[in-house]
């Protein structure tokens, strides 16, 4: 088994920053695992405009197991969303973390 960690996401509607950075860890919470070779997506379920986003996450330093989700323009809106991250390994193996959640603000 291996861990993700998780939390609450806060942001405010048509923002394109912060980007979230994630690592993919053993079950002792520190060792990395290595994700080279690896498909990362999150899925985002969303009041509006559709209710899935799906977003392909960009490995930043395989080695360390580490990956981020990159926003871009209509990406983000207001409400509140949960989100699974589905990693799957070169032998297509898939593993899905839930439990991400996103506080999304109207912009004033």
């Amino acid at each position: 088994m291996s861990t993700l960690a998780v939390t609450t996401l806060e942001m405010v509607a048509t923002d394109t920053l912060p980007e979230f950075e994630f690592q993919y860890l053993e079950d002792d919470e520190v060792t990395p695992i290595d994700i080279t070779g690896f498909t990362i997506t999150m899925k985002i379920k969303r009041p509006s405009p559709s209710a899935l986003l799906t977003k392909t996450m960009t490995i930043t330093d395989a080695a360390l197991g580490k990956f981020k989700v990159e926003w871009t323009t209509g990406d983000v809106v207001a409400g509140k969303q949960k989100a699974h991250v589905i990693i799957v390994d070169t032998l297509s193996k898939q593993i899905t973390f839930k439990g991400i959640f996103f506080e999304i603000a109207e912009a004033l």
